[in-house]
């Protein structure tokens, strides 16, 4: 709509968007949120920038507010400026649709926020959603792979990558790719392998926000997220009457036992190669607890609220892939939010903005592991970094 009042704004190229670009959109960069770029990255021998990212969502039921209110913390954390740092808007249509909230460029969808009566907030999770074979080229013939004891071809087409240069000159490169039983394949350094990832081929994901924003109600809501196009991201829901919950949304490849799927799988055997998904009742969710409040981090789910309730490692066998492991923010939701019992709407802003760090988190054991060193330096700056470090009360705000 901008673009078609302001043509001189917009690149040249860039119109008309069409469905399809919609589409392609969401393909691109839907898995890159639980990892599929840096798993191509580690096989291509590179190293990435693994230092913690992430989001912070809450949800207070009026049983755990002071005034009765439910409440909703849409808190993501994203950069300030490229194709996944958020717009605020708010979308209006004559036909009841009415949502705001955040909105990547190019969506037209809302991808969390609220509407009249019901509203969610996105964390990003990481289960384990992808799987590596490693394929057994023939040595006669560099276009076939083993797989189930015979020599198979691979799928072969020619992709057409358009590539600015400079200024309006362009250049179409082209390439071939291939495909293999398991999914697309890739050489590298390392060898010759295939992926296979949730929400392959799946097109469905505008459709399914298209239904989130237009639910007007819990059933309505989750019967729109039970669609599973979308492969990962948690969900928490919170509504006008009191309804609240949190989802560990994700598509969970149906695989066979007794594999580890964590590591790097043969090429050769069929059977290994999953094409069908568990089913959105089987994955992690609460609603509404008798604790009152949901809570995620980027954690695992196993700890979502407090007190705690029984939603257990032993529930989810391990080939689902689900985390385990706690971040500082994680912790600190649950000192804050989850130590309070009845949470007033100037303690859920505080909570919001608090810069503490846990003493259950990774820095703070690394903080008392350099304490723990025998004092073997008589250098007056070691010492003086020491003394400030011993003094530390685990705080970042500007005093610190």
């Amino acid at each position: 709509y901008y673009g078609a009042l302001n043509p001189r704004e917009v690149p040249e190229g860039l119109l008309p968007v069409r469905g399809e670009d919609i589409a392609a959109g969401f393909v691109l960069k839907v898995p890159l949120f639980y990892g599929l770029d840096r798993e191509l990255a580690r096989l291509m021998g590179e190293v990435t920038d693994d230092a913690p990212r992430g989001s912070n969502a809450v949800v207070v039921a009026p049983s755990r507010s002071e005034d009765g209110h439910t409440r909703l913390l849409v808190n993501s954390h994203q950069p300030l400026e490229g194709p996944v740092a958020w717009y605020e808007a708010v979308l209006q249509s004559e036909e009841g649709w009415h949502v705001a909230g955040g909105f990547f460029p190019g969506s037209p969808f809302m991808l969390h926020g609220h509407g009249e009566r019901l509203g969610w907030a996105n964390t990003v999770n990481r289960p384990d959603l992808i799987d590596v074979y490693r394929l057994t080229i023939n040595p006669n013939n560099p276009e076939q792979y083993r797989l189930d004891g015979r020599w198979v071809d691979f799928e072969r087409r020619e992709a057409n990558l358009r590539v600015r240069l400079w200024g309006p000159f362009r250049w179409t490169v082209h390439r071939e790719v291939r495909r293999s039983a398991h999914g697309p394949v890739i050489d590298t350094p390392l060898g010759v392998f295939s992926l296979r990832y949730a929400g392959m081929n799946e097109l469905r994901m505008p459709l399914q926000y298209y239904r989130l924003n237009r639910a007007r109600n819990l059933e309505e809501w989750r019967a729109a997220l039970s669609l599973q196009a979308l492969p990962s991201i948690n969900y928490l829901y919170a509504d006008a009457e009191g309804n609240i919950g949190y989802v560990y949304n994700a598509l969970f490849p149906r695989r066979v036992g007794n594999v580890d799927w964590s590591s790097e799988l043969p090429g050769d055997r069929s059977s290994l190669i999953w094409s069908e998904y568990r089913p959105f009742s089987e994955a992690p969710q609460w609603w509404n607890p008798s604790s009152g409040i949901l809570f995620n981090a980027n954690n695992t789910p196993l700890q979502a609220t407090w007190p705690r309730e029984a939603l257990g490692a032993a529930n989810f066998p391990r080939d689902m892939g689900v985390e385990t492991r706690e971040t500082n923010r994680g912790w600190r939701l649950l000192e804050t939010y989850g130590a309070d019992a009845l949470i007033s709407d100037d303690e859920f802003r505080r909570y919001k903005f608090d810069v503490g760090i846990s003493p259950q988190s990774e820095l703070a054991a690394v903080v008392r592991d350099l304490l723990a060193i025998p004092k073997g330096t008589d250098d007056p700056t070691m010492q003086s970094a020491l003394g400030t470090l011993a003094g530390w009360d685990l705080r970042t705000d500007q005093r610190n």
